[in-house]
């Protein structure tokens, strides 16, 4: 499980716009997180053979939007396996691919976000 959050202490104008400022951070939120899903899903060192650890992946946003997390679905046929090829499991290395993806796409989540508030500010 890897979390993506956005820190708001620097937005001094919040307060002055609730609802806008609200609705662009949560949709950028929702944006990211699947675009980092979809990252991890190509970016791994595992063999991909039946597409079961790739669709154990899950996401949700947190209900105010400044949050995400990104998991592995327990109800999903693979999740178990995702857990031992991303953890590591009795001799077998960890392939952390959730955390490297959200490593990975830093700059263009941070980026996302900056637009998102700039244009919720206008």
């Amino acid at each position: 499980m890897v979390n993506i959050s956005l820190d708001t202490s620097a937005l001094d104008d919040l307060d002055k716009y609730p609802s806008r400022l609200t609705n662009a951070i949560r949709a950028e939120m929702q944006r990211q997180m699947d675009e980092t899903i979809s990252y991890a899903k190509v970016h791994h060192r595992h063999e991909t053979r039946t597409g079961r650890l790739n669709d154990a992946i899950a996401g949700k946003v947190d209900q105010d939007g400044l949050g995400a997390e990104i998991y592995f679905d327990s109800s999903k046929y693979g999740s178990k396996y995702a857990k031992y090829v991303h953890d590591g499991h009795r001799g077998w290395a960890p392939d952390r691919f959730l955390d490297e993806a959200v490593q990975d796409r830093e700059n263009d989540i941070q980026t996302g976000f900056d637009r998102a508030v700039q244009e919720a500010l206008k």
